[in-house]
């Protein structure tokens, strides 16, 4: 997959489970595969990826008085449509139904085919107590966008163990296996089952860091182990990416 030209979009109905974490995961992924691209934050109501200095996020204002405004999506894709490198925006849960309704009314879809750049919606399901509705917003989102072109990724978080839908991993669902053609993959966020790993993780984003920004030593705060922690989760996370974006051809006999 050609993800020089692509644009991609993180959202979720329902907040607080790591969407930002994700979107921020996977700008410093592209960027360790030497693919330059520009990132927006446009959540109104938790703006943290433009806080990471060294993403060079802007933020972009959404709201005014008291709601999200349709034109305010504007400057993000005019830029995305016309932009020559890879796209991408952090949303937050207050704009998935108007992101969406925004997309269709603005033949978005059709716009970004004309101009060969292919969109991803990024979408986390959750397990544990936002399993639920988590699950719901990732049908919600393939169910507006068949039809339309655009490819799903779904990040699953495992913080709370492998969501199991009736007995059944998401692979297995019928939901799942009906849009199976629009789905480019899922992407497995590990749990190592240790409060250290998790720990480690929390203080990088409190600090607002990179991973590049830890291994070279930005923050005192992380020693050789706290760094290979970090380490072992972002080389877990993109070796889930390369399978998804990067996958291996069979051999033909």
């Amino acid at each position: 997959m050609n993800l020089n030209s692509s644009a991609h979009i993180f959202l979720q109905q329902k907040g607080g489970i790591g969407k930002t974490l994700t979107a921020s995961m996977f700008m410093q992924y592209m960027k360790s595969q030497q693919i330059a691209v520009e990132g927006v934050d446009a959540d109104p109501q938790a703006p943290k990826l433009s806080l990471i200095k060294a993403l060079n996020v802007p933020l972009l204002p959404l709201v005014a008085h008291g709601e999200i405004q349709q034109s305010s999506f504007d400057p993000a894709f005019s830029h995305i449509v016309q932009s020559t490198v890879a796209t991408l925006v952090d949303t937050g849960s207050g704009a998935f139904l108007p992101l969406l309704k925004y997309m269709k009314d603005n033949g978005l879809y059709d716009l970004l085919t004309q101009v060969k750049k292919q969109l991803y919606y990024h979408v986390i399901i959750a397990s544990g107590p936002e399993k639920s509705e988590t699950v719901e917003g990732a049908k919600r989102l393939l169910e507006k966008t068949t039809g339309t072109g655009v490819k799903v990724v779904i990040w699953q978080n495992e913080k709370d163990g492998i969501p199991l839908l009736d007995g059944k991993s998401i692979e297995e669902t019928d939901w799942y296996q009906a849009n199976k053609n629009q789905i480019a993959g899922i992407v497995r966020i590990l749990d190592y089952n240790n409060s250290a790993f998790k720990a480690d993780f929390l203080s990088m984003m409190t600090e607002e860091l990179t991973y590049e920004e830890i291994m070279n030593g930005k923050s005192a705060n992380f020693d050789f182990m706290r760094k290979n922690r970090i380490n072992r989760i972002f080389t877990d996370v993109y070796a889930e990416l390369d399978k998804v974006f990067k996958p291996k051809t069979k051999a033909v006999k």
